[in-house]
């Protein structure tokens, strides 16, 4: 064994340029496959804010699949959707890190979307100001001389709307990122920043990640002095990612004319938070001595 590290010692020693050599092209290579990886995704940035939906569908590959198993074509629809909701809808993308290997990248980013838009309220035409925050994995493959995006992962993801005074408030949203199928979890929504003459009330509800969307029911309940409704849930066992989503009023009573007290909206707002279900594996027990084994 001495024998054999001495002579690779002594190769080493002999050789170090021969050596150089040998290892700098793979590094070329893998500097050149990360440049082409980010301008990859700095095209996607530019097509999303271009609006330009053949663009983005050029760098999917056909079989791309999406965190929540949605297939390129619902893909590019919700896409073609949310532009038609968000005209002037924004995407930044900071790239965080890109990993080669071989025919296939791990690009890891943070993605930021802002936009404005206007809905009918109570017979009034509101502005609501959208930001959505998200840490996502893209997951790209190169084939036919290109990179193309194969799939993604979503580690996690929130999102704001806001109408007119729902903009002012501080309102936070707390769910676990990640939760084990048919087990039990608690989110809450925090607000504070209500003005002393006006209150909130809201409602949480759960909501798988199907296409087309269901909304989840609403029950309004008034939020405590404290700022703090929360609610239980239990996430589902039909391997599918869900929302949790918080809607909230900012009301205000006001007296009429004829002396009556009646509730005046002066704002509302809805938020998002993701929370990735993980599918129960059927196929593993666990012996009365804790050690685990396959079932046949």
């Amino acid at each position: 064994m001495k024998k054999i590290i001495l002579t690779i010692a002594f190769i080493l020693f002999l050789a170090p340029t021969a050596m150089a050599k040998s290892v700098a092209p793979e590094q070329q290579s893998q500097t050149a496959a990360i440049k082409e990886v980010k301008a990859v995704l700095n095209e996607y940035v530019k097509y999303e804010n271009a609006q330009d939906l053949d663009g983005i569908k050029n760098l999917h590959s056909d079989d791309y699949i999406t965190i929540d198993a949605m297939p390129k074509k619902v893909y590019l629809d919700i896409i073609k959707k949310t532009w038609t909701k968000y005209s002037d809808v924004k995407h930044q993308m900071n790239i965080k890190n890109v990993q080669i290997n071989g025919n296939y990248a791990i690009a890891e980013v943070e993605e930021i979307l802002t936009g404005i838009t206007t809905e009918q309220i109570d017979d009034k035409s509101v502005t609501g100001d959208l930001k959505s925050i998200s840490n996502v994995v893209y997951y790209l493959e190169h084939t036919r001389g290109s990179w193309k995006f194969a799939s993604d992962y979503v580690v996690d993801e929130q999102t704001i709307l806001a109408f007119e005074k729902a903009k002012d408030l501080d309102i936070k949203f707390y769910a676990p990122n990640r939760i084990l199928a048919n087990k039990d979890y608690v989110v809450t929504f925090n607000v504070k920043g209500v003005p002393r003459d006006s209150f909130v009330i809201a409602t949480i509800g759960q909501e798988k990640i199907i296409y087309p969307h269901k909304n989840a029911e609403e029950v309004y309940r008034k939020v405590p002095q404290d700022g703090i409704l929360e609610r239980v849930f239990k996430s589902n066992k039909d391997n599918l990612n869900e929302y949790v989503v918080a809607t909230y009023c900012i009301t205000k009573p006001v007296l009429t004319k004829d002396k009556q007290v009646e509730t005046l909206l002066t704002g509302v707002g809805y938020i998002i938070n993701r929370v990735n279900v993980v599918p129960e594996n059927k196929f593993i027990t666990v012996k009365d001595n804790g050690e685990k084994e396959k079932k046949n």
